[in-house]
């Protein structure tokens, strides 16, 4: 920084100068032409006055918000309404830049608050209960096939007649949507466990070598009944 007197600078027609000199405070700093004051000085005091009337000015801020809230909150809703384009790109843009941290904090809001998540979802059932059943039988619809084999599944976990099998659960719903292939070619077929799951004699397992595609009346029909039978080998 260049060293400047102040009647230099004054000459020069600038607005502060510095000496390089220490004011009476210590302060190493620029001072105003105007009135020789340090700058920093001027910093220090501003500061100390903020800081001595922030107490009062937060409370003068919380007691305008408690009188004005409807206001505020109008008023935050019409910046959004004229805003929602900007500000549904903004919020798209952050959610892809930060997309675990979003989910993990609405995950502990989630887990927090309980009882709101409760309340929500209710309500929101109650004000779209008509298009939430609409999406629900549409999707049943296109994908029959995979609800069948989740109640399958939960059937035969409620009987403990599953295996921690990896992909096991993959391989299972290939048989299913191999059935629902042959009933939209016009074939009427369930899938059926070979071995009851709550069978009389023995009970099977939830697993692929335990399912078979049959005829619908052949289920309907077989129930839980299951007939052993004996392999006989001759020479």
């Amino acid at each position: 920084m260049e060293v400047v007197s102040r009647k230099s600078a004054k000459r020069r027609g600038l607005s502060r100068y510095f000496t390089g000199k220490p004011c009476k405070h210590g302060h190493v700093s620029e001072r105003k032409v105007s009135n020789g004051g340090c700058v920093e000085c001027k910093r220090a005091r501003e500061a100390k006055r903020y800081r001595n009337n922030l107490e009062s000015e937060l409370e003068r801020r919380r007691i305008y918000r408690e009188k004005n809230r409807e206001v505020i909150r109008e008023r935050g809703r019409k910046y959004y309404r004229d805003t929602i384009e900007h500000q549904s790109e903004r919020k798209k843009r952050y959610y892809k830049e930060n997309k675990e941290t979003v989910l993990a904090r609405k995950k502990r809001w989630r887990e927090r608050n309980p009882e709101a998540v409760k309340e929500y979802c209710y309500r929101y059932y109650q004000e779209n209960r008509e298009s939430i059943l609409e999406y629900y039988r549409l999707d049943y619809l296109n994908n029959r096939h995979k609800y069948i084999a989740w109640d399958a599944k939960r059937r035969a976990a409620e009987l403990n007649r599953t295996l921690d099998i990896p992909d096991l659960e993959y391989s299972i719903l290939q048989v299913y949507e191999q059935a629902k292939e042959m009933r939209d070619s016009g074939f009427d077929v369930h899938v059926d466990h070979v071995v009851p799951l709550q069978g009389e004699l023995v009970s099977g397992l939830h697993v692929p070598w335990n399912l078979e595609i049959i005829d619908a009346y052949e289920n309907r029909a077989k129930k839980n009944k299951f007939t052993p039978y004996i392999e006989r080998h001759t020479d």
